[in-house]
């Protein structure tokens, strides 16, 4: 691997970061927003469920193509050029809008029944309220499928930056329905999620037309490329699938519960989720990408070290978040959430929620990065087996765990569920891969916790000195750019972090 590929990397994987943890920043004040407004009741549990069910109904085909597509589009770019790769990607798309106007039609008639499969214990009230919404929210689909495509379009000419900000522009347009919806009709709130994903898809369009993409409407089922895509995109759909049905349990057993159960499931599995996106996520749509060309070029050892690496700076973020999400839970769920209509109680179910979510970063990144080994060599069935056992430990434990430890132990199986399928991905990639630095990394990921758990004891000592002599929120703050200190510091010291490394990110960081 050369040096000047490497500072690409690195910087691609700087910005990425940067801007989804700006994107995850707004869309954590887009929930406050909603919680000031609506708290944890039955409009916001429509609203959420609205916004979740056109994801979940199109994520089996989204994400699945999306995966599939950039193996696949390399694979035609190496061998015809550029010109058929562009006439692939609008063959793709126009696939996509056929598939989306069936799941319109197919929601818009049986709106009731779907309601009711994701949350049968929701009242009459809220299941109208719920179905209302969900009329105009399915529309976004037409949308959701194609920035999944040009975004990975984007990345595979080079352009990181633009599928990093769709996020941003999302939440500012769902910020401002809320507040319309607050003022005015609460109707606005699926309006907002429509506009908000064309926004989306508006930003990537015209970012895939600079990079010199034009769509051609045309569809040819007969291709073999569309054959290829099928093939490795089957097992995806079919894992998702199988995922689909944690989520729906997950959300029928939640709506059995009290009003606003939903809701705060969904709030601290956000706070979660930011954590995840902003490191492992980020991280691994270099690590995917990269994987592939070498995957593609024949080249096993680099993929294996794309892993690594990959591995290796998602955990040496991870590690110390998850550690500080869990001390500092309730603080952070406290004043993110705790105003307007959500009051202490809900802020103290919330903080429960979110340590058993929190359970799950670090199984998860790992997860998340190992499987891209497995998707750039096309293995998806392998990936799909993984899934049907995790769903499997995930209803066992929702429908045990739900009934001893409440809406607790549906977060809780959650994460047994990820935990167990980490272990096996992991397992598997280590048995085809024996020239991993299995070794190198254990140690590196004990270094880790070891720097951590330092870090995290004079932080909480400080904090709950601080609280006396200012705001919560202000000693959280301080806190936090404390932790980083330390930690970093740590990790120089005990040969985690280059030494050199941390002097270019402060530096770089200062000047901007």
């Amino acid at each position: 691997m050369n040096k000047p590929r490497q500072q690409s990397c690195g910087a691609n994987t700087s910005m990425v970061i940067s801007l989804t943890m700006l994107a995850k920043i707004i869309a954590i004040v887009r929930q406050m927003v909603l919680t000031y407004f609506y708290g944890a009741g039955s409009i916001s549990d429509a609203y959420l469920l609205a916004q979740s069910i056109p994801n979940i109904l199109f994520l089996l085909v989204s994400t699945s193509i999306g995966v599939s597509f950039t193996p696949v589009f390399m694979k035609i770019k190496e061998e015809k050029g550029y010109k058929e790769s562009n006439n692939f990607t609008g063959n793709i798309l126009s696939i996509l809008i056929i598939i989306s106007s069936i799941i319109v039609v197919f929601t818009l008639i049986f709106t009731r029944p779907i309601v009711f499969i994701f949350a049968s214990g929701f009242d009459e009230s809220t299941a109208n309220i719920t179905a209302t919404f969900l009329r105009i929210s399915i529309f976004s689909i037409y949308f959701v499928g194609m920035v999944g495509v040009f975004s990975s379009y984007l990345k595979i000419n080079g352009d990181y930056f633009s599928p990093s900000i769709i996020g941003i522009a999302l939440s500012f347009v769902e910020i401002s329905s809320c507040i319309i919806a607050a003022k005015v009709n609460d109707v606005f709130l699926p309006i907002g999620i429509l506009l908000a994903t064309m926004t989306q898809w508006i930003i990537v369009v015209i970012a895939s037309s600079k990079r010199g993409f034009h769509f051609y409407p045309h569809v040819d089922f007969k291709s073999k490329y569309i054959a290829r895509v099928i093939k490795i995109s089957l097992p995806i759909m079919i894992g998702l699938g199988v995922d689909q049905i944690n989520v729906i349990i997950d959300r029928t057993i939640a709506s059995t519960f009290s009003s606003g159960s939903i809701s705060l499931l969904t709030y601290a599995n956000t706070i979660v989720t930011i954590v995840h996106t902003v490191i492992a996520v980020s991280i691994n749509s270099i690590v995917f990408v990269e994987a592939t060309k070498h995957a593609s070029a024949g080249k096993r050892e680099l993929v294996v070290d794309e892993i690594f690496k990959g591995l290796e700076k998602a955990l040496m973020l991870l590690v110390p978040a998850m550690i500080g999400l869990i001390c500092f839970a309730q603080p952070i769920v406290k004043n993110l959430y705790e105003r307007g209509n959500f009051d202490s109680t809900q802020t103290q179910t919330t903080v429960e929620i979110l340590f058993f979510y929190a359970i799950y970063i670090i199984p998860n990144g790992i997860r998340v990065i190992v499987q891209s080994y497995f998707y750039a060599y096309g293995k998806t069935k392998f990936c799909m087996y993984v899934g049907f056992v995790a769903v499997a430990v995930n209803i066992v434990f929702n429908l045990v765990l739900s009934r001893w430890m409440g809406v607790n132990g549906l977060a809780m199986a959650t994460s047994l569920g990820i935990i167990v399928s980490t272990i096996i991905l992991f397992v598997k990639f280590i048995k085809e891969n024996q020239e991993f630095p299995l070794g190198k990394f254990f140690i590196q990921f004990l270094k880790i916790c070891l720097c951590s758990v330092i870090m995290i004891v004079p932080t909480y000592l400080l904090f709950n000195l601080l609280i006396f002599y200012m705001p919560q929120i202000v000693a959280l703050l301080i806190v936090v750019i404390v932790a980083c200190i330390i930690y970093f510091s740590l990790a120089a010291l005990f040969g985690v972090v280059n030494k050199n490394d941390i002097k270019y990110i402060a530096k770089k960081f200062l000047r901007r």
